[in-house]
């Protein structure tokens, strides 16, 4: 069941903060309709561990709650650009293999038959391994992931 809050005058940012101020230990998982790069930003400085976007599958919420619960930063921008900032939030296994999967040179139609997965959840991976790495591009990912160790080989 999903459930529309409307706050008067606090923003997702505030609610968030005194979230995160009064219950420390709570993971927090803000899922939104506003995808804005800025925000998503304000909300991981905070101490947000999980962003997800309302435009995403039906089957990313539990998969986000149980990924924030574990400890897991979660972050699914869908196009935001986010990823200017590292977050220093390691790579899962999967991640890792999506990641050595994406450096062969597979797309994701291709990488999601090899793993026995949608391609949007291959998307979803992606998408956090982009902005765990910092950058914006699978290009990018790749390089800096060969100049850390992460996947051997050149291009």
């Amino acid at each position: 069941m999903r459930v529309r809050v409307q706050l008067a005058g606090l923003s997702g940012v505030e609610v968030a903060r005194r979230v995160r101020a009064s219950f420390s230990a709570t993971a927090i998982l803000v899922l939104t309709a506003y995808v804005d790069a800025t925000y998503i930003q304000c909300l991981l400085q905070i101490g947000v561990p999980g962003y997800l976007p309302e435009t995403g599958s039906s089957a990313e919420p539990a998969a986000a709650v149980r990924a924030v619960t574990a400890g897991r930063t979660i972050v699914v921008s869908h196009g935001t650009g986010v990823g200017a900032e590292p977050l220093g939030a390691p790579l899962t296994p999967r991640e890792h293999e999506v990641l050595r999967l994406m450096a062969t040179g597979l797309r994701n139609a291709d990488i999601a038959r090899r793993l026995s997965v949608s391609v949007k959840t291959v998307e979803h991976h992606v998408s956090n391994v982009l902005v765990k790495l910092g950058v914006q591009s699978r290009t990018q990912a790749i390089i800096k992931a060969r100049e850390h160790g992460l996947v051997l080989g050149s291009p």
